[in-house]
């Protein structure tokens, strides 16, 4: 159904299929990148010249490349280097009448009255601070000096925080960090064996370091090291990427029941203008095996549900391996161990965490507690795996594992002894919370010129079914908002975030993701989720068709970001996502270097997107079917976008001017499934 509502301006976009390469020209393939280039640095001309020569980098490598150096940066471009930004408004703060908060990591002090001279500690508490001394009518602003500031929680902002401004301090490199440091490691070499001979380190932690949690990332001098695992591989490093094609013997069936305990059918609203009389009525299953959702409903948990290959959602309940599969099998405990697989057709990666308690050593028999809820289409079966967090599976380089009964800390070096590395282990899953809801919104919110790092994984948290599309997805991310209006991120790095970015819930308006760099994301980059009315579920959250009441994410702006590297974990992810969400515009970002789409629409609400010169290559690089641009639009919804009366009928989006790479998997440039 998306196909006949995109207004799709094919003659003002260049598009470039490169499935069919051998039907072009040779003189066609290097001055094509060249103009790809000439078209990132003409919609992001603040961009350095390192950036640039990452695009670069990226179109040279690209796997249908001829000439693999044809595209350079010129010497002459005038910005050299990605510097820490500066502001404007920050020059004269000793002359303007609004209030600054000062804080600094290192030398501040919480008993501290927050001035330049006397600045507080901890951003959490300069929030409460500032909340406390001027309220939510006095604009004001928090300022962070350089360094590293290690968060103890999730700065939360409410209505009561309304009118603030967090910056850092201008020309100064401020990182948020989401992890805890382990600088007081004592390491020691291990007695403990492995298959190459590597020498195993380890460190005696305990809970006071690390607040009474496991370890589910570390990072050492800044990178992500690699959680022990068979067969060996960085996921950060391209085209290992998921790094394995293992088979398990078979796949253990399904324990739950497929069938839903219920559905929600309604014989209004119709949509009877579609194709085959397909997607003509809301369709909502309630239970079954979709009983693993967090609300446990969706489209394809309806026996009901249509589309290609079409069945009520199932997963796998374990799978069975032997010594020719995991040739360090057995293993002598699977406690915490989890099994990363794709699903057949690799449209989506699952993640399960191990039942240790039910593993079967003699039988090879491995039971899934959790997991599976990644991806919105089940399967009886999965397909190729790899599984990590495994003692004996601890024998590559940078390779690390934490068991958590002893609170050891396992880690092999590459050449430079522990001692002089910098370990950190990820904690946060939020850094940033702006909660309110319609009638009393967050509003009049800036984050600006930081560098949000280091967040813990959320692929086994709670996920559910957006809407109609193929997508499983989790609320949450290093920015999380929900109720909010006039917000403006801007001028930030985002790095090395296991989980989400940026979640946009529910109600949200004139939200503003501008000049952004989002590298070696975990699994999306921007998601928006609202809610529609029909039933509401014990999470609070209501699915139904009824899309009249406004509280969704509309019309935010998403301009100028520089995307790259990310799907690093789920291998179902994309630069920007939407589901029951309209009137967005995408102008002149820069994507490269995913695992599928660089833009999915999960349904067809509303209506009313731009998406117009952006420039996206390198998609797909390691699932199929799709396209740099994905869309569906099996649920019917009903909005007043179009024309200010309810209707089924969604406004035209319009696609244009966009500079657009069909490389690697994708089956078209624009995908309206």
């Amino acid at each position: 159904m998306a196909a006949l509502f995109l207004a799709v301006l094919a003659l003002a976009s260049l598009v470039y299929a490169s499935k069919d390469v051998d039907s072009y020209p040779d003189d066609f393939d290097c001055p094509m990148r060249q103009l790809a280039m000439q078209f990132a640095m003409e919609i992001q001309p603040h961009l350095s010249a390192e950036q640039l020569q990452a695009i670069a980098d990226a179109l040279n490598g690209a796997q249908e490349a001829v000439n693999n150096s044809c595209v350079v940066v010129d010497d002459s471009w005038p910005i050299k280097y990605t510097m820490p930004p500066s502001w404007d408004d920050l020059y004269a703060i000793d002359d303007d009448e609004t209030p600054s908060i000062f804080v600094d990591y290192v030398a501040g002090d919480d008993g501290n009255d927050g001035s330049i001279g006397a600045p507080l500690q901890h951003l959490d508490f300069a929030v409460e601070f500032a909340r406390v001394k001027y309220g939510p009518q006095t604009a004001k602003r928090i300022i962070l000096r350089a360094g590293r500031h290690y968060l103890r929680r999730t700065v939360e902002v409410t209505p009561d925080d309304n009118n603030l401004l967090v910056t850092n301090y201008n020309h100064e490199q401020v990182e948020v960090s989401g992890a805890i440091p382990l600088s007081d490691c004592k390491w020691t070499k291990s007695s403990a064996a492995v298959a190459n001979g590597a020498d195993i380190w380890q460190c005696q932690l305990n809970d006071d370091v690390l607040k009474g949690e496991t370890i589910n990332g570390l990072r050492v001098n800044g990178r992500r090291a690699i959680r022990a695992r068979y067969p060996n591989g960085d996921p950060e490093v391209f085209p290992c990427g998921f790094c394995s094609e293992l088979k398990a013997l078979s796949w253990m069936q399904p324990t739950c029941t497929p069938e839903p305990i219920a559905e929600y059918y309604p014989e209004e609203p119709l949509r009877n203008d579609s194709t085959d009389g397909y997607f003509q009525r809301y369709n909502l299953g309630i239970g079954g095996c979709c009983d693993v959702f967090t609300p446990n409903a969706g489209y394809w948990c309806s026996s009901q549900n249509q589309g290609g290959g079409a069945f009520a959602y199932r997963i796998p309940s374990g799978m069975m391996i032997n010594a020719s599969v995991l040739p360090n099998s057995p293993y002598a405990s699977l406690e915490g161990a989890v099994v990363q697989a794709w699903r057949p057709g690799h449209w989506s990666s699952w993640m399960f965490e191990v039942d240790g308690a039910q593993y079967d050593a003699d039988n090879g028999q491995i039971v899934f507690k959790k997991g599976g809820f990644q991806g919105a289409r089940g399967n009886n079966n999965g397909d190729n795996f790899y599984i990590e967090n495994v003692f004996e599976e601890l024998d590559a380089a940078e390779e690390w594992f934490y068991n958590a009964t002893t609170k050891i800390l396992y880690y092999i070096a590459n050449g430079t002894a522990p001692a002089d590395l910098l370990f950190e282990a990820t904690h946060l899953k939020v850094l940033f919370s702006y909660q309110g809801n319609m009638s009393t919104p967050v509003t009049n919110q800036v984050l600006r010129g930081l560098t949000l790092q280091d967040t813990q994984y959320t692929y086994l948290d709670a996920h559910g079914m957006p809407s109609g599309g193929d997508w499983a997805l989790q609320r949450t991310g290093a920015i999380y908002a929900e109720g909010v209006d006039n917000c403006s991120i801007t001028g930030n790095l985002f790095t090395r975030l296991d989980g989400n970015a940026i979640s946009v819930n529910r109600y949200a308006r004139n939200v503003v993701i501008a000049q952004n760099e989002f590298v070696w994301i975990g699994d999306n980059v921007v998601s928006m989720w609202g809610d529609a009315e029909g039933m509401e579920f014990p999470d609070g959250t209501h699915m139904g068709p009824d899309g009249t009441s406004g509280d969704q994410p509309r019309g935010t702006v998403f301009e100028q970001n520089f995307v790259h590297e990310i799907g690093i974990f789920e291998k179902q992810s994309s630069m920007w996502f939407q589901a029951k969400s309209c009137s967005n515009v995408l102008s002149k970002n820069i994507f490269f270097n995913g695992p599928r789409a660089g833009i999915n629409f999960n349904d067809g609400f509303g209506g009313n997107n731009s998406i117009a010169k952006n420039l996206l290559f390198n998609t797909c690089r390691e699932s199929s079917e799709h396209g740099p641009f994905n869309s569906w639009d099996r649920q019917v919804y009903v909005t007043a976008v179009r024309n200010g009366t309810p209707s089924t009928t969604k406004a035209y989006d319009r696609i244009s001017q966009n500079f657009i790479i069909a490389n690697y998997n994708s089956d078209e440039a624009i995908d309206n499934d």
